[in-house]
């Protein structure tokens, strides 16, 4: 499969609030693509991420950062997303008989976690919006592995985002030097260079230098 609107980056991004325990809490969301590319720098796949960033926080060097995806190979994180953990879920007035015919109403979720942490849900590669681009890369991520390595991969760009903060402090490292030699499967695909993952673009708008990271993923 190789559909050219896949080939170009799509970021999405927005403010909101919503209360929880009779405080508001207010956020900035960025919504994008994150591509993988062969050795010729040609995009093969994606990993499409929506993050959600407490705003109103001074200092975010000890914030955590919880990483929320669903089982797979072969799920989106839409469930996670839309169901339980977002700052806007699905209203469900009566949970044994669920609607099925759309359009379906939203609610804030006062059970959202956005006090406590900043969240970030993953659509690996062939689920929700993230895609496959080019199937000589199929079994590098259509297989238990291989998920675990695009994700893992996905997770690891907070490295990078932690490397020149702000007036160029360096925090953190870098993986390796100037190129980005980490691959999805032993060298064969690596992230794309000049894609702001979700951890640069949070350190270099929010200027986070360290803090914990955690990983929810349901089967």
């Amino acid at each position: 499969m190789r559909i050219q609107e896949n080939l170009e980056k799509s970021k999405y991004e927005a403010d909101g609030s919503l209360q929880i325990q009779g405080t508001t809490i207010p956020y900035h969301t960025i919504c994008e693509d994150n591509f993988f590319v062969d050795e010729e720098n040609n995009p093969v796949a994606s990993i499409f991420s929506y993050a959600y960033f407490r705003s109103d926080i001074q200092d975010n060097s000890k914030r955590p950062i919880l990483f929320i995806y669903n089982g797979g190979p072969g799920c989106a994180s839409l469930w996670l997303h839309m169901g339980l953990f977002g700052p806007r879920i699905v209203k469900l007035d009566d949970e044994l008989n669920l609607p099925t015919v759309p359009p379906f109403e939203l609610e804030d979720n006062p059970h959202c976690l956005l006090d406590l942490c900043d969240l970030v849900f993953i659509d690996p590669v062939g689920t929700g919006l993230g895609r496959l681009i080019q199937e000589k890369a199929r079994k590098e991520f259509y297989e238990t592995h291989g998920d675990v390595r695009s994700v893992s991969k996905f997770i690891e760009q907070q490295n990078n985002s932690k490397t020149a903060i702000a007036s160029g402090e360096l925090m953190g490292k870098k993986l390796s030097g100037d190129k980005e030699v980490a691959s999805v499967n032993d060298g064969n695909f690596v992230s794309e260079n000049q894609t702001d993952f979700i951890f640069a673009v949070a350190g270099e708008e929010y200027g986070f230098s360290s803090g914990s990271t955690s990983y929810l993923g349901c089967c």
